[in-house]
This record gives structure tokens, sequence and C-alpha cells, in this order.
């Protein structure tokens, strides 16, 4: 069985980063740092996203730890980056509070209102 493959999306990514790094792969789950500006929604690939990093595969859960500013148009897309995953992720790591405009599967909330 392949260990979890876990994607940390941070605009600038740093200490936080690498401690997550650390902590996760204690725990034998490999990472994947990105950012949400590089990820382009692509319908004729394999997996519908592509994410720096991935070839054809999805993370089996992703972190965000920040989004990079920008237009309406370029934070639009970084969204929809998000809600794309959200349909196709099984496991979500991330503040639902804050990213509350997220679909996000009713299992996976409890704890959170």
């Amino acid at each position: 069985m392949n260990s979890p493959h876990v994607v940390i999306f941070n605009d600038t990514h740093g200490w936080h980063s690498e401690q997550l790094v650390a902590a996760l792969t204690s725990h034998n789950i490999t990472t994947t740092l990105a950012d949400l500006a590089q990820c382009i929604i692509d319908l004729d690939h394999p997996i519908g996203i592509r994410i720096p990093g991935l070839d054809k595969i999805l993370p089996d859960a992703v972190i965000v730890r920040g989004i990079a500013p920008g237009t309406l148009e370029q934070i639009t897309l970084r969204m929809d980056v998000l809600h794309t995953l959200a349909e196709s992720v099984f496991r979500y790591l991330i503040p639902l509070k804050p990213l509350n405009i997220l679909s996000i599967k009713p299992e996976l909330r409890s704890g959170y209102t």
C-alpha cells in the first residue's frame, strides 16, 4: 500500500511548512509543497487539474495555509482549484471556518459549525 500523499498549499513556504512536512513525514505521509497560483484546471489532463509536483495523481488530502493575493479573476481561479479538489479529494485538512465557502462532505465537518 502506498503512503498517503498530502499537498500543502501556501503562497510562501517557510518554517511552518517545513514543520508540517517534518511532522507528516514522521507518520510516513508523503508531502508536496505547492502554490494555488501555479495550479491549473485542465479538462484534457487525466485528473482534470495540474498541481506542481504531482503528475497523474490526486493527493489524499490538502492543507491550505495561505492563498496569494491577486485580482478578482486570479482569486476566483484559485478558489475554483479548491472547489475542484473538494469534489475529488477524500480528506480535507483545511481550516473550515475561514474557508467556509468550500463544499465539505458532512461527515468531515464534525466539530465545525
